[in-house]
């Protein structure tokens, strides 16, 4: 009897070592899923990064709350939960390889018919976009939502497990493996291998934990288990129809803690970008810490020492939040997060950021250890109402609280965790809870009066106040600072623009903006146009106005097109018209207030000349307008001798991959200012000085205008300024595609180029012509 107790003690725990190995796998699997697809499907969901992110996020979190919440009532019910599971998770991998394989099709031109019809029928295509979403990641991620459930059910009633805290260990090693999943997805896979490859990577994790589970399943590893489901010796339709809701208590304090869990993920995914530059790894860092504080945290709460009243940690997760306060004044050197490496370092250097991610996990893990008793149930309906409340989070801050100065969101959380610790203050100490116990929690509901009251009267109350005193803040040395979902703006008082903490451009002043790129990028593709004749022009992204105003001064030109995707540019538009060269009081200029990749989709008008404003090629998203799918785009809305200008603001390595990438779709290149401004055409292209001082001889406002500048630089400037860039190309390896968006890691690309023995010199821009840069 000795011998089989530990054969069977011994089989019992490698299925549980199987089973937390598994869970890990999903778990990384399902952070791979989550920022690919926030990648590829950013193409079809406009150019807006906050926008099109916060859906895939949404929908994500909401399948996931849809397949916690499932299992409230079907966890008992189901015979066999470890083969249950296995079944879910080859389920997983056949939606994701489905997924794989839909992304692999050109569905470009479908997408685009649905979306111009969407817009005749007057739907918004916002509403369209999460749709689509919906129709396309509902699935897998419902069944990524059953998956805890499903394994805690297994604990319990297969493996014979009792206490609580085992429930939060499985939550700490399913997020452990979503750390590992975030850091690979967007800091190795992505930028080496793509879209593609990384998401089949994540569809075989999750057919190999399947095979992991079943293979325990088959054997005499785990066993079916009907009538003694926790330990007692109730009918399990007895044990099913006592399951009610966990108490309004423990469900108002999930719901409480998920808002502001999320509510303080999208502050720091702003505040950090606004000190370390948006950049794809800034992201994956924000959300890599995130997770790994958070797990830690509800690691900490499985401890058994861990028996802290919720409220006093709830003080401790407020405490946190000042003390990342205090230390984003001081943070004020961008940090290099170019790499894996460095992504590591970021995390383990700028703790104090992620703390109030650890005490959110904590509060979760104690407040599981509190009031779970069916674990699979009522850790479903746990996780749902979680789940819901970091939906609400995530929604709300993006459409109320990016409005907001950052301090006001985080005092707004503070608020909301003093009134949630109102709430936790009649739970008592953390702990386990028994029938007994539960059934006095129950009658929590006719006593919350006022700490739930005043949740939601302060939920309300924050964001409605925000709502109306939205405006902007001047800052003691005299800049405007402009908060708004899709960035922040700052104006200094010599009038340059920051978005998101990089220098964008300037606002003119006395005509000082005539020499910038953002005046070349209006002027050369009109100088460079094989005809001259330029009736009909677009401009995509607005910036500070002065590459549409320097277009339409051209006498020829009927219309300009600007798309652009911020509307607090609007905010500068109404502050600033002079310094903006009247742009939205101009006859000939035509605003849309769209991303210019779905504008040129959704609209057929062709152009003689489109030209882009400088993005910084670092950027995460920059690659949506850089493609060789876009330039494809752009192409078919040229007309015959149409000419399309963009400026590759980056290192000589990103400028390369944009002008390779353009090679390949337009047969006439003209490179300008040592390879970072490109001019494309069907049509063969001069750009000489015979020709342009024809140009500049006619009359005209623009004529005149460029012709005062080539007086003022000097024979020899205007000789450099004229000398296209005799640039060789380095081949199809480094083309910027939809599914491979090298372009936004400038190391990896580096690599790439080393490990094809490209050798020749790449210089760095000349900004010496530009005057006024």
């Amino acid at each position: 009897m000795e011998v089989r107790s530990v054969e069977g003690h011994n089989r019992r725990s490698l299925s549980l070592a199987i089973l937390t190995a598994g869970l890990f796998l999903s778990g990384g699997a399902g952070l791979i899923n989550q920022v690919v697809w926030q990648r590829a499907l950013k193409v079809y969901l406009g150019g807006s990064e906050t926008i099109s992110s916060m859906i895939v996020v949404l929908v994500f979190m909401a399948g996931l709350g849809a397949g916690s919440v499932c299992m409230v009532r079907k966890a008992l019910r189901i015979l066999n939960p470890a083969k249950t599971l296995a079944r879910i998770e080859a389920s997983l991998g056949i939606a994701n390889f489905a997924i794989c394989f839909l992304l692999s099709l050109d569905l470009t031109k479908t997408v685009y018919f649905i979306q111009s019809s969407a817009i005749a029928l007057g739907i918004p295509l916002r509403a369209l976009y999460a749709f689509g979403s919906a129709l396309v990641l509902t699935v897998p991620c419902f069944l990524m939502g059953t998956t805890l459930p499903l394994a805690a059910e297994v604990c319990q009633r297969q493996l014979g497990m009792r206490e609580n805290r085992s429930v939060s260990r499985l939550y700490f090693f399913n997020t452990l493996g979503a750390v590992l999943g975030a850091l690979l997805g967007l800091g190795t896979l992505m930028p080496n291998y793509g879209q593609r490859f990384t998401l089949s990577i994540a569809a075989s994790l999750n057919v190999l934990v399947a095979f992991l589970i079943y293979w325990i399943t088959a054997g005499p590893w785990i066993k079916p288990i009907g009538l003694k489901a926790t330990g007692t010796e109730q009918p399990r339709e007895a044990l099913i129809n006592d399951i009610s809701a966990p108490a309004a208590g423990f469900a108002i304090l999930a719901f409480g803690f998920g808002f502001c869990s999320l509510w303080y993920e999208m502050l720091l995914y702003r505040g950090v970008a606004l000190r370390h530059q948006p950049l794809p790894l800034v992201f994956s860092a924000v959300l890599t810490g995130f997770l790994l504080f958070w797990s830690l945290g509800i690691l900490a709460s499985s401890l058994r020492s861990c028996n802290f009243r919720l409220t006093y940690v709830i003080f401790g997760s407020a405490l946190s939040g000042v003390g990342s306060l205090l230390f984003f004044a001081f943070d004020s050197n961008p940090f290099p997060l170019d790499t894996l490496t460095n992504e590591i370092l970021f995390i383990l250097t700028r703790i104090p950021y992620f703390l109030p991610c650890l005490f959110s996990g904590m509060l979760f893990g104690l407040l599981i250890k509190r009031a779970v008793i069916f674990w699979g149930s009522d850790l479903g309906r746990l996780s749902g109402w979680n789940t819901f409340g970091s939906c609400s989070g995530i929604l709300l801050a993006t459409f109320v609280g990016y409005e907001m100065n950052p301090l006001w969101m985080l005092v707004c959380q503070w608020l909301l965790l003093l009134a949630l610790g109102g709430v936790s203050d009649r739970l008592g100490p953390a702990g386990s809870c028994s029938t007994s116990t539960r059934k006095e929690v129950r009658q929590f509901s006719f006593y919350l009066g006022n700490p739930v009251t005043i949740f939601f009267v302060l939920l309300t109350g924050i964001l409605g106040v925000a709502v109306l005193t939205r405006r902007p803040v001047v800052t003691e040395d005299g800049s405007i600072n402009l908060f708004g979902r899709d960035g922040v703006i700052i104006i200094d008082q010599h009038g340059n623009l920051a978005w998101d903490g990089l220098w964008h451009s300037r606002l003119s002043r006395n005509n000082d903006h005539v020499g910038t790129y953002n005046w070349a990028l209006g002027v050369e593709p009109i100088l460079a146009h094989p005809t001259g004749l330029i009736k009909n022009a677009l401009v995509i992204g607005m910036g500070s106005g002065i590459t549409a105003a320097t277009i339409a001064k051209l006498d020829t030109v009927i219309s300009v097109d600007v798309y652009d995707i911020d509307l607090t540019l609007k905010t500068i538009l109404e502050l600033y018209p002079n310094g903006t060269l009247n742009v939205a009081k101009n006859p000939k200029i035509h605003l849309h207030w769209q991303d210019g990749r779905s504008g040129l989709a959704l609209h057929g008008k062709k152009y003689d000349l489109i030209t882009q404003q400088p993005l910084y090629l670092k950027q995460a998203g920059a690659s949506i307008l850089l493609s060789k799918e876009y330039m494809a785009l752009v192409s078919e809305r040229l007309n015959e001798n149409g000419v399309f200008c963009v400026y590759a603001n980056g290192t000589p390595e990103q400028a390369l991959a944009v002008r390779q990438t353009a090679s390949e779709i337009f047969p006439f290149v003209v490179v300008l200012h040592n390879g970072y401004q490109v001019l494309v055409s069907r049509s063969p292209l001069e750009f000489s000085r015979s020709r342009i001082e024809r140009f500049i001889k006619q009359d005209g406002e623009l004529q005149v205008e460029i012709r005062t500048f080539f007086q003022k630089i000097g024979d020899e400037k205007w000789a450099e300024y004229l000398e296209p860039s005799q640039l060789a190309l380095a081949g199809s390896e480094v083309t910027i595609r939809d599914d491979f968006p090298i372009v936004e890691y400038p190391r990896h690309l580096r690599k790439r180029l080393d490990s094809m023995n490209f050798t020749t010199s790449l210089p760095w821009p000349d900004y010496n012509w530009a005057t006024n840069r």
